[in-house]
């Protein structure tokens, strides 16, 4: 993992995060791409402070070209991508019932074309500088408990 770049998407928070604080204590040069400036701030900060390296790239993985953007960006300044781990995800804290349209459509795109669209198509310049790297795509949603809502009484 030393020196290696590992982009990390939704490396602002939770699974996201730990992964980040975990490659950077493994040596790796941290690519953090979220969302929220804020947070992927807050992690970058950490992992210097603790004499990692790590960068953050803010921007939204839900279209093709919009995730070649921030790939492109993560290449240029490291000049390769080793590694992608795809921890981007979210879902609306509603019961079911509540959940508009427009939340599970947010959902979709993070979670499921999110993905898609890290992998399929991350840039021209990118394809070449992977050879030999890895994606993985952990989850955590599957592993939380579903909650008794109202819409689930009898």
């Amino acid at each position: 993992m030393k020196d290696q770049t590992i982009i990390v998407t939704g490396g602002g928070s939770g699974l996201g995060k730990a992964i980040c604080l975990g490659l950077a204590a493994e040596g790796a040069k941290v690519a953090i791409l979220d969302i929220d400036p804020a947070a992927a701030g807050a992690v970058v900060a950490e992992i210097e402070a603790s004499g990692g390296k790590a960068f953050s790239v803010i921007g939204d993985i839900t279209t093709r070209d919009s995730a070649a953007g921030l790939v492109g960006a993560v290449i240029e300044k490291s000049g390769r991508v080793h590694g992608l781990c795809n921890c981007a995800g979210v879902y609306p804290r509603k019961p079911i019932l509540e959940i508009s349209d427009a939340d599970w459509d947010f959902s979709f795109s993070v979670n499921v074309r999110g993905l898609y669209t890290s992998r399929s198509r991350p840039s021209p310049t990118c394809r070449p500088t992977v050879a030999g790297g890895s994606s993985t795509s952990p989850r955590s949603t599957p592993s939380r408990p579903i909650r008794r809502t109202p819409t689930m009484r009898r």
